[in-house]
């Protein structure tokens, strides 16, 4: 996905810079076991213009990319989730919420 975007930013003569940020250190855990790498993580976040978060599998790192997306909109920063399944999930996890019941779509240990 980074190698169609970077060429979609070439063709139109566009200049890209790319970060990568490991999700699990946007969470609260890492928060905990290593603050300094949490903070720098939300420190390279924070000064990006816009996320770009990839598929990925199971649930290692679904906090974080859900923490990364709601940081991109609130800040009103492009955002594109390559996951359809995960915005999918997402939606209805919110929907479920809403309504006052359980979403148990990512597991019993993830906390929306």
């Amino acid at each position: 996905m980074i190698c169609f975007v970077c060429d979609a930013f070439n063709k139109l003569s566009l200049l890209t810079c790319m970060q990568y940020i490991e999700a699990t250190d946007l969470e609260l855990e890492m928060k905990r076991e290593n603050a300094v790498r949490y903070h720098e993580a939300w420190q390279q976040l924070c000064s990006s213009s816009g996320v770009l978060i990839p598929g990925g599998f199971g649930i290692r790192g679904m906090e974080g990319k859900i923490l990364a997306a709601e940081w991109a909109r609130k800040t009103k920063k492009p955002y594109l989730g390559n996951d359809y399944a995960l915005s999918t999930d997402i939606g209805l996890c919110c929907l479920l919420e809403t309504l006052g019941l359980m979403c148990c779509v990512f597991g019993p240990t993830v906390k929306l």
